[in-house]
């Protein structure tokens, strides 16, 4: 698969193995990207997977899809597996699902594997490990409940692959994709739409570069570039400032209606009914400049009482983007990363259902 790092491993598989491809099977790794690496190289592990993805968007594949990968027992001659950074308990971050949904749109253009749930060892399309019982190995908890409800999203963002959605400037979102796009020459380059968008934005706005999909060198140089061009910190770094800077510059320019004005940081002002604060005006997103005010410090607070990790600042940067997007995915909302009103009301209204006794774990958020 062009996209993945090709990280070969000499051991720990059957060449050649590989019989009718029935789907694509979800795991969770219970540790570490590089741990895993390690591992799958270690005589006495014998266990493997085709592929494995990075809680920061990396991509890495072990062993061909022709050839039969130690990942769920009985079920290794008819899936191709996936290895998902992380524990139990924690859901795939939005890079992850990126990454697995890659993989399927290519299982489905390379191996005809249909864009759909599979629920069992005899089904076709998205699996997950546990779905295999005692003839996968009996691993029941693996990837976890979480992971197996995001398989929905995964199809949804294959299937928006494989009908050909561009990767195209003036498709792209002004507030960052949740992920510092570098070039670290010890590291895998970093891979996926978001660089390819980034790469497309760079040679719009005069600075060529190859649209590969590879974070490498020329990318980080060709950013340092536009950075100093325009006033930015030179770190070659896409960061929430560098990308809103650059993919607005490169949007073609066109008339559109002028946005409902939102109020001015120092005119927050903040309205309590019956001890609930209410919608402050304005929707609390990833801006450049960051947003800041009492609004934000107020719903950081609230979220951090609730148990989830976010610091408590007033300012609307990364961290709380992946924390919204966590919290909305918890409550059944549309995980934009922006309190709008909907998310703003369901703070402080919504409530675990009562046999569960507690709030999301905050790992979902990442």
């Amino acid at each position: 698969m062009t996209d993945a790092e090709w990280r070969p491993i000499s051991i720990n598989y059957t060449a050649g193995g590989m019989s009718t491809i029935y789907g694509v099977t979800l795991h969770i790794m219970a540790g570490t990207l590089t741990g895993t690496d390690s591992w799958f190289r270690n005589p006495r592990a014998q266990a493997s997977s085709h592929f494995g993805t990075g809680r920061q968007g990396a991509l890495l594949q072990w062993v061909d899809t022709r050839d039969k990968a130690w990942a769920q027992a009985g079920g290794n001659p008819n899936w191709i597996s996936i290895e998902n950074e992380g524990n139990g308990g924690d859901t795939l971050t939005d890079t992850q699902l990126d990454r697995c949904a890659e993989v399927l749109a290519w299982a489905h253009k390379t191996h005809g594997v249909p864009l759909q749930i599979a629920t069992s060892p005899s089904g076709r399309g998205l699996g997950h490990h546990a779905m295999g019982g005692q003839a996968w190995g009996g691993h029941l908890a693996c990837p976890g409940s979480r992971v197996i409800a995001q398989k929905r999203e995964i199809i949804n963002r294959a299937k928006r692959l494989v009908v050909g959605t561009p990767s195209k400037v003036d498709d792209a979102p002004l507030s960052w994709p949740g992920r510092l796009l570098k070039y670290v020459k010890s590291q895998p380059m970093m891979s996926g739409r978001d660089v390819r968008v980034w790469q497309a934005a760079l040679t719009t706005n005069g600075f060529a570069t190859d649209v590969d999909g590879a974070f490498g060198p020329q990318t980080a140089e060709r950013t340092r570039a536009f950075q100093r061009k325009n006033g930015l910190a030179i770190d070659g770094i896409v960061g929430p400032q560098t990308w809103a800077a650059g993919v607005r510059a490169a949007r073609p320019k066109e008339s559109k209606p002028a946005p409902e004005p939102e109020p001015e940081e120092d005119t927050i002002k903040i309205v309590l009914v019956d001890g609930v604060p209410q919608w402050p005006g304005r929707t609390l997103r990833v801006t450049s400049p960051m947003m800041r005010g009492a609004d934000v410090r107020l719903w950081q607070e609230k979220l951090a009482k609730r148990g989830w990790n976010i610091g408590v600042d007033g300012i609307y940067g990364p961290r709380s983007l992946a924390v919204c997007r966590g919290y909305q995915r918890a409550t059944g909302l549309k995980a934009t990363g922006q309190v709008d009103r909907a998310t703003w009301d369901m703070t402080w209204s919504w409530r675990p259902p009562a046999a569960e006794q507690s709030e999301p774990d905050p790992a979902s958020a990442t």
